[in-house]
This record gives C-alpha cells, sequence and structure tokens, in this order.
C-alpha cells in the first residue's frame, strides 16, 4: 500500500487500489457516512461495488486525519461496447467530506484531481458521476466536470420487462458489457425520504434472473428517466432531480457516444 503524504494542514491522503486496501478504514468509513448522510451504508453494498465487480475491483482516495477518515472519493470500473471496441471508464462514487474540512473547497479539489490521476493511471477514458445535490455544484464549479443531462424520476405500473425493454428501444450507440450489464442490474429499490434518494441494496435476485423466471412482475419503486429519452410515457416525480456528469481523460471517446444508452439510464 502507498503511504500518505503529510500535508501542512495535517491531512493525510491515501490512494487504496483494492477493497482489501481499503478494509482497514472501513469502520471510520462508515462513521463518516453515518455522519454525513444520517443513515447506514449498508456493508453487503461496499462489497458488491469495491470487490465483486467484475470489470476489476473498486478503489478511491481517502483523507485521513491519524486513523480517522475524514473524506473520501470512490471509483469503480466500468465497461461498454462502443464503435466496435471495449471502453472502460470510472464511475465516481461515495463523495464525502466532513464539515469541519470543507471550507473553501479545498480539499475537495485535492480529493478530486487524486481521483483523476488514479483514473488516468488506471486506464480509463473518463469517469461519469451521479452527485447528489450538495455535491454537483462543488464538481462543476470547483473541479470543472461537466454536466451531460439530468433526470426525473418516473414511477408506472408496468412490469420488469417492460421497462427493460423500453430502455432498449432508447439504446443507440453504447452497451454496457454483457458481464458488467448481469452485475450493474442485481435488483436495487429506490424511494425518497426527506428529499434524499435512496438506492437499496436488495442483492439476492438478479434483475435478469427474475426476468427470466417472472416477465411479468410488477415493478414497485420509480427509475430514472432522462430528459435526453424525450417526452415520458410514465408519471414524472418533482421531488428529486438526478444529474449525470462527467470528467473527459482521453481524447478519444465523444460524450454523445453515451446519448441514449443503457449505460445512460443507470437503472437499477
Amino acid at each position: 500500500m502507498n503511504q500518505p503524504n503529510l500535508e501542512s494542514d495535517h491531512l493525510d491522503y491515501l490512494v487504496v487500489r483494492s477493497f482489501d486496501e481499503l478494509s482497514p478504514f472501513l469502520d471510520s468509513f462508515l462513521a463518516l457516512y453515518r455522519r454525513i448522510f444520517l443513515r447506514e451504508y449498508a456493508p453487503k453494498l461496499l462489497g458488491h461495488l469495491y470487490r465483486d465487480c467484475p470489470c476489476g475491483q473498486g478503489s478511491g482516495v481517502l483523507v485521513l486525519r491519524g486513523d480517522e477518515v475524514l473524506g473520501f472519493a470512490g471509483i469503480i470500473p466500468q465497461e461498454i461496447e462502443a464503435a466496435g471496441k471495449v471502453v472502460s471508464y470510472g464511475l465516481s462514487i461515495n463523495m464525502m467530506v466532513a464539515p469541519e474540512i470543507r471550507s473553501g473547497g479545498a480539499t475537495f479539489v485535492r480529493m478530486v484531481k487524486e481521483l483523476e490521476s488514479l483514473a488516468r493511471r488506471s486506464g480509463y477514458e473518463f469517469i461519469l458521476g451521479f452527485p447528489n445535490q450538495n455535491a454537483f455544484l462543488p464538481f462543476v464549479k470547483l473541479a470543472g466536470w461537466r454536466l451531460v443531462d439530468e433526470a426525473r424520476f418516473a414511477e408506472g405500473d408496468i412490469a420488469v420487462a417492460g421497462y427493460i425493454d423500453f430502455l432498449r428501444a432508447q439504446t443507440q450507440k453504447a452497451f454496457l458489457t454483457k458481464r458488467l450489464l448481469r452485475w450493474r442490474l442485481t435488483r436495487f429499490s429506490y424511494r425518497v425520504v426527506s428529499g434524499c434518494l435512496l438506492k437499496e441494496y436488495l442483492g439476492e435476485t438478479n434483475l435478469i434472473d427474475l426476468l427470466e423466471s417472472q416477465p411479468l412482475q410488477p415493478f414497485q419503486g420509480i427509475f430514472p428517466y432522462w430528459s435526453s429519452f424525450g417526452k415520458s410515457q410514465f408519471r414524472l416525480r418533482e421531488d428529486y432531480v438526478a444529474r449525470l456528469t462527467w470528467q473527459p481523460l482521453q481524447n478519444s471517446f465523444c460524450i454523445d457516444d453515451l446519448k441514449l444508452s443503457l449505460l445512460y439510464s443507470d437503472v437499477f
């Protein structure tokens, strides 16, 4: 594991490149998550994201004061098939900065730049992120990430298979690889609590398996509907807006290749 560099403000920035390297800090990571979001982080979800992704293990940047985690920016490897080739990219997740080190945004910017450097070394062509309402402006205004599109959340009395068919009808250029699609479609449930979107990990049932066994299973919950899909055939909620941002790392990938793709929907 690489050694942290001591900063004048006594914060250490430590890159972790695997779930095993993150594991010694999990208790403090989870404590920071509870302090910021006022809810628990499902332990099974951590393993699902950082250990079990078929494209490789997740990594990230820790901000430490001694043994205490005061900040974290995570990234997990993803891949799509576009223009006849497999493109690797990183999905930015779990951005957290303790309130006492947020002033001026310097810690946030340093974390993001460290994350971008890690992504370049990992060979990713770009980074995607779905920042919450608090993190969106810092990502765009301070770190220079670009807004791609916004989504409302839709709800409707349709079967799961019908929703997947709808998404596939929107798909044009970019496709998740088969192994990543199966992993991404592990069943989640969305709900909104106190204006904050919660994505609950259910894990036991993979959506693809569910479609094969129960193709008419009703879909209970809400799901993202991106503006680029056009006029919605579903009921749209106005209580939460999701935003897709990206940071290109190489010049070989065009953001237009993401438009109207299954990747773009970030389903389940």
